[in-house]
């Protein structure tokens, strides 16, 4: 079985070729958090202390998420260039929520409220937990980020709930709904983020092809190369650099542009 800190290794190691797959002794570590998954009576908490942070996992997120934030391997590019580039008195938005690790934070780094874009409601409660147990302040909005509202005249999209939360996305599918669409535009007119986490499922590629808002100054992004492409990953560093943007950061899917 694979020590801990030579899967934390493997972790650092992965490139844009693919999303992460399971290594050696994680399926005998995954079936014992779903043994105690099935036997929860409640929430647990757990602490990340590489962050400082106290996470509350419910039973309904799932035994795969539980196992992952207990191998450090949740979401930690984002978390970890968050820690490198975000600063006291960012004004930072989370597009994309998850169960609000992200949020919770940015909420410490930023020493400010922040604001979070989730289209799946059942998170939203979690979300504002994981920041408040940390100490910080948090507004959600329920919406799909979208490039071009006039696509969508009802200001509605179809959205697609998974099963494993974070393979939800814009589209029609099995348990797809119809929720509020709001464009980057509109939401960086309204809530003026020069901060902005993005983690949303393929939808950074229409949405990052046209100018990002001159408010936004630091962008970090989960760029999901394996389903968009080599050309179209490209493309999209290619229209923030010539948007002013330049790289400062990247680790396996995530990168980090500042202007």
């Amino acid at each position: 079985m694979m020590s801990l800190e030579q899967r934390r290794s493997a972790h650092r190691g992965r490139g844009l070729a693919g999303y992460p797959v399971d290594l050696p002794g994680d399926a005998e570590r995954l079936s014992g958090c779903s043994a105690l998954v099935e036997r929860l009576a409640g929430p647990v908490l757990l602490r990340l202390p590489g962050f400082d942070l106290t996470i509350e996992v419910p039973p309904e997120i799932g035994a795969r998420t539980l196992f992952l934030l207990c191998v450090d391997d949740y979401e930690m590019a984002e978390l970890e260039m968050l820690g490198r580039h975000g600063r006291q008195g960012d004004r930072m938005m989370a597009l994309g929520g998850g169960i609000g690790v992200v949020a919770a934070l940015g909420a410490r780094v930023t020493a400010a409220p922040v604001l979070v874009v989730e289209a799946n409601e059942a998170l939203h409660p979690v979300i504002a937990r994981q920041v408040a147990l940390n100490g910080g302040r948090s507004e959600i909005v329920r919406a799909a980020v979208v490039a071009d509202p006039a696509l969508h005249p009802h200001g509605e999209v179809s959205f697609t709930i998974a099963e494993e939360f974070w393979y939800s996305r814009i589209g029609d599918g099995a348990g797809s709904r119809r929720v509020p669409a709001r464009s980057f535009d509109d939401l960086c007119d309204a809530h003026n983020p020069n901060l902005v986490v993005m983690d949303i499922e393929g939808a950074e590629a229409e949405i990052l092809a046209r100018p990002v808002p001159s408010c936004v100054q630091t962008l970090i992004v989960e760029i999901h190369t394996p389903d968009l492409g080599q050309a179209r990953t490209a493309e999209i560093i290619s229209c923030l650099f010539a948007g002013g943007f330049r790289m400062i950061d990247q680790q396996q899917l995530t990168w980090a542009f500042a202007r």
